[in-house]
């Protein structure tokens, strides 16, 4: 996967963000599952969330393969970049095909999905100083 730009070196999934490479027994193959979006994500309930489409053809996609990725808040769950070469994701909390759609949904749990607690702290300072005015008036 790469979120914000096309993955490098991956002849069979140009222009991805998202490849995965299976063994069909002789061969290693390799699908897109979503080329790259200059903005693929949008915000939930749960934290955020990345949608890929317009993948490889593949079986009965024909317009091709698609990905959903989301990511739910775990302030334990930091990923470390690395400043040059790959990252390695942690594992996926859960993943399914949805054969209608012809899209991969996976679900990674992350502390930059969490809300800032600098809008918690905000918040309760604007409230405290409410009280505070209400109380002195």
């Amino acid at each position: 996967m790469s979120f914000c730009q096309p993955m490098p070196e991956h002849d069979d999934c140009l222009g991805s963000s998202v490849c995965v490479t299976y063994y069909n027994g002789t061969e290693a193959k390799s699908l897109s599952l979503g080329k790259s979006q200059t903005d693929p994500f949008a915000l939930n309930d749960l934290g955020f969330q990345a949608t890929y489409g317009n993948g490889s053809a593949y079986g009965n996609c024909a317009s091709g393969l698609s990905s959903k990725i989301s990511f739910e808040c775990n302030r334990s769950a930091l990923w470390i970049p690395k400043t040059q070469g790959e990252s390695v994701a942690p594992e996926p909390i859960s993943f399914s095909y949805n054969f209608a759609r012809c899209t991969y949904n996976l679900w990674f749990e992350y502390a930059g999905a969490c809300p800032s607690s600098a809008s918690v702290v905000s918040s309760s300072i604007l409230l405290i100083l409410l009280s505070v005015l209400k109380v002195c008036v």
